[in-house]
């Protein structure tokens, strides 16, 4: 048997699956607002924050239904969830602060004490409500189909859930705020954030893959298995 060639195939396999397709569609829908519905760096900016929020409550959720019949885990839950809670809201909350506050760079009529509702107005659309649905759709979809589906919620611990969690946010957060401001900077074309999202999409999959691995069935030794 050619191990070689199996565990090529797995990692194929591994992606191509319907939550990763479901993801790279949900990524490259903000590409349709920047060629049809003329929208600028903010809204782009804006819109994968909001779905940095969206991923938080999910993580609350795949923490609530990991491991729900160990009492000792409930224990450690009631500690550990409000604490994510407060630390993944503050980390969100400025964040999205910043993300307001590049609309005082190259927005004039963004100003004074009230620059926040001025710059939410900037950055709202009408169809950003429906894309941002599209991204819950997507993180749901993941939920139900992997976690709960294929049962990742026997394996999930608080703690990698936590831990995956800021990962992600800091690194793509991060990623995307920081192109955001360097485009706002030098004054670059829309057209400039695909690369991003580009970049969003590949993160977006590796974090997604490496979830997988850490929330898969147990490894059996060979031993056990040649036993039964």
């Amino acid at each position: 048997m050619d191990t070689g060639r199996e565990e090529t195939r797995e990692q194929r396999s591994a992606w191509v699956t319907a939550p990763i397709v479901a993801l790279i569609f949900a990524n490259l829908v903000p590409v349709g607002g920047v060629l049809f519905f003329s929208w600028n760096v903010f809204q782009i900016v804006f819109l994968f924050w909001l779905e940095n929020v969206i991923a938080g409550i999910l993580t609350v959720l795949k923490m609530l239904v990991a491991d729900p019949t160990n009492i000792r885990r409930w224990l450690g839950k009631i500690i550990k969830i409000p604490l994510f809670c407060i630390e993944y809201g503050m980390f969100t909350f400025i964040h999205g602060i910043l993300v307001l506050a590049l609309t005082l760079v190259d927005n004039s009529t963004v100003t004074g004490d009230n620059w926040i509702p001025g710059a939410l107005k900037t950055v709202m659309d009408p169809q950003l409500p429906w894309v941002a649905g599209i991204l819950l759709t997507s993180h749901a979809f993941s939920f139900i189909w992997n976690y709960i589906g294929k049962g990742e919620y026997r394996n999930a611990s608080l703690e990698n859930l936590m831990t995956g969690s800021f990962n992600r946010v800091v690194v793509l957060h991060l990623t995307v705020l920081f192109g955001g401001s360097l485009m706002v900077a030098y004054k670059a074309p829309v057209a400039f954030l695909l690369p991003l999202v580009v970049i969003k999409i590949i993160l977006d999959i590796r974090g997604h893959i490496r979830e997988r691995k850490a929330f898969g069935p147990r490894n059996i030794p060979e031993a056990v298995l040649g036993e039964s």
